[in-house]
């Protein structure tokens, strides 16, 4: 099966490799290929602004099948600055395929996704390098943003999520802050869309995307969608570990926090209160408790939502040493009537 990926790859095999129409289209570029190795070929025809869209669309489909067999061989080898070289060259081929359903969309998200992991496995600083080139590029965002939220076919959603995935989990700081001055607007779709059960409970997405003081920031502008799904208290599921991580992210920026509050955030307390005891943690509680140290204002609101939770469940037993605040009846007033008043 490899030798047939590489027939479409290596101009020494295209000769035995006769039943392939891509293969007939490659016979023209083998003059101008100088190197035997297929990396080099596949650049010559991926980067050649002479080549046929026919043409590398083919290649870029040969080169993700080629990815889907070698992403977890260990023997697999690509020359130095090849992959740099093949992440640029998706980025021309995203600016030049302005329309969505182009075939070879989900090839080119399979392809960036691989150059990625090879080179986090051998070179970090360069993968790292190459987040930022990504994140500076003014289509491959949004074009891996489209791809998880329109993108209907699940397999092909799955490699859009886990290269966005990837980039948000090794991003900085600075790349995730510049991401949001670039597409602020964008972002608030994408993320409401990303918000849908469909594709938070199909896509772990709640632990790499949603954990940055960055993206909460994002999240806080969404008043009536966060309020939305912070009111509907029942089974727990992804979308709660989710807005939770969004609070943890913000734990540590009080003016982000107070407006997640405000939105109705806390009310994800009560479905981690009525949690098994294996299943809630001291990591729960203590953003609980955190949140209360900084805002006491909703330690009431807190308890009402958690005191009748799981006994042994450290956030239902958070929840039941807060103080029930008595409504007191005013005594000893003095009534003055104040037309009558001097």
């Amino acid at each position: 099966m490899l030798y047939h990926k590489l027939a479409f790859l290596s101009p020494r095999h295209l000769i035995p490799y006769p039943h392939s129409s891509f293969s007939s289209l490659l016979v023209p570029c083998i003059g101008r290929v100088k190197m035997s190795s297929y990396w080099a070929f596949i650049l010559g025809v991926i980067e050649d602004q002479g080549s046929s869209a026919q043409l590398k669309d083919g290649a870029i489909n040969a080169l993700a099948d080629l990815c889907d067999e070698q992403i977890y061989d260990k023997r697999a080898h690509i020359p130095d600055g090849v992959c740099e070289r093949i992440i640029e060259a998706c980025g021309r081929e995203i600016v030049r395929r302005s329309a969505v359903d182009e075939s070879p969309r989900v090839a080119i998200c399979k392809v960036i996704d691989y150059m990625l992991f090879y080179l986090g496995k051998s070179h970090e600083q360069i993968r790292n390098d190459m987040i930022s080139v990504i994140f500076n590029h003014e289509m491959i965002v949004p074009f891996i943003f489209e791809g998880v939220v329109r993108t209907e076919n699940k397999a092909d959603k799955e490699w859009f999520c886990f290269l966005l995935i990837d980039i948000m989990e090794k991003s900085s700081s600075s790349d995730r802050t510049a991401l949001i001055v670039r597409y602020f607007e964008k972002l608030r779709t994408w993320i409401t869309l990303i918000f849908k059960r469909e594709i938070l409970s199909t896509y772990d997405m709640t632990k790499t995307f949603f954990r940055s003081k960055e993206m909460a920031g994002v999240v806080a502008t969404l008043p009536s969608e966060l309020y939305k799904w912070a009111i509907e208290l029942g089974t727990f599921d992804l979308q709660n570990e989710c807005l939770f991580n969004v609070l943890e992210s913000a734990a540590d920026s009080p003016k982000t926090m107070e407006k997640l509050l405000g939105y109705g955030l806390l009310s994800i307390s009560h479905d981690f209160a009525h949690l098994p005891i294996n299943q809630a943690t001291l990591r729960h509680a203590n953003l609980f408790r955190g949140i209360l140290l900084m805002h006491p204002e909703f330690s009431q609101v807190f308890r009402r939502l958690t005191c009748h939770g799981v006994t042994g469940n450290p956030i239902a037993d958070f929840g039941r040493t807060i103080p029930l605040r008595v409504e007191t009846v005013g005594v000893n007033y003095i009534l003055v009537d104040e037309d009558t008043e001097m």
